[in-house]
């Protein structure tokens, strides 16, 4: 997973967006809209992360000052916060099916949601 998070950190830098129906693919905007987003997060998740790899490849059975680091493993469940970007993903569904002049899409992507809302609880 620490590959995996470390490349979505620079996909993420890559990655267009939908600003009221249309797609931004400016790099410079992308890389403003990440800023103010999840930038510092997903930095945040990293360093921890890479920081656990560091320790467990120094760790020779001796306590260094690195171990207090292994308290905050529980810090990396955090990253589930991530998964709030998955709510706003309906949202950007609608704008662009309204864009693209398919109403029909926000229909099924709301009644996918109150199925899903049902299942879970």
């Amino acid at each position: 997973s620490l590959i995996f998070w470390t490349c979505d950190c620079g996909l993420n830098l890559n990655t267009g967006y939908y600003d009221v129906g249309k797609i931004v693919t400016r790099r410079s905007a992308i890389a403003l809209n990440y800023l103010k987003g999840w930038l510092l997060f997903d930095i945040c998740m990293i360093a921890l992360d890479w920081a656990n790899v560091l320790i467990q490849i120094s760790g020779d059975g001796k306590s260094t000052g690195l171990s207090s680091f292994r308290s905050l493993r529980v810090l990396r469940s955090l990253r589930l916060l991530r998964l709030m970007k998955l709510g706003r993903l309906g949202a950007i569904i609608e704008e662009a099916s309204i864009a693209a002049g398919k109403q029909w899409l926000v229909l099924v992507v709301a009644l996918v949601k109150i199925i899903g809302a049902i299942l879970i609880s």
